[in-house]
């Protein structure tokens, strides 16, 4: 029975002296509520070494072929416009054009023209490296929309960088 009491005194002895430990280790270390966490951002000016400028070409009529007819030279006008701003031949790329029937009521262009039949889209995208080629040509668009070319574009506004 004494064999069975000093045990317990042991088991009881041994958890206090763990208490009074854990108890001195937190008295002894800082407190977390004692220092300030600084986060702190900075910001570096990249220059961009190319740019992706997306334009749509627009053109309606009645008579399917001279839609397609303007929608090459438009595509051969807006070509040409890039070149000779600068931009290489090889940074402009076209889709496939997209004709559609505006008076069936396609809900994507219906709204641009309904008195004529025949709608043709065709996007151009010219992505370069000639920054401000592509800056040359964007302040002389007003030119080309001048020739006839009727197009909508988004002026770049730094998101369309790389």
């Amino acid at each position: 029975m004494q064999k069975s009491i000093a045990i317990i005194i042991g088991v009881f002895f041994v958890v206090g002296l763990f208490v009074l430990g854990v108890s001195i280790k937190s008295a002894l270390q800082p407190q977390q509520d004692k220092f300030i966490t600084l986060s702190v951002s900075a910001s570096k000016i990249v220059h961009a070494n190319g740019i992706l400028w997306p334009i749509e070409l627009i053109n309606s009529d009645d008579n399917l072929s001279r839609v397609l007819d303007k929608a090459q030279k438009d595509k051969d006008a807006l070509k040409q416009f890039f070149i000779d701003a600068g931009v290489d031949e090889s940074d402009i790329a076209f889709e496939e054009i997209q004709v559609i029937n505006a008076k069936e009521g396609n809900d994507a262009y219906g709204a641009v023209n309904l008195n004529k039949e025949f709608l043709a889209t065709q996007n151009a995208f010219i992505q370069s490296s000639n920054i401000q080629a592509v800056k040359k040509a964007q302040d002389k668009i007003p030119e080309l929309i001048k020739q006839g070319v009727v197009l909508k574009y988004v002026r770049y506004k730094g998101d369309s960088y790389f």
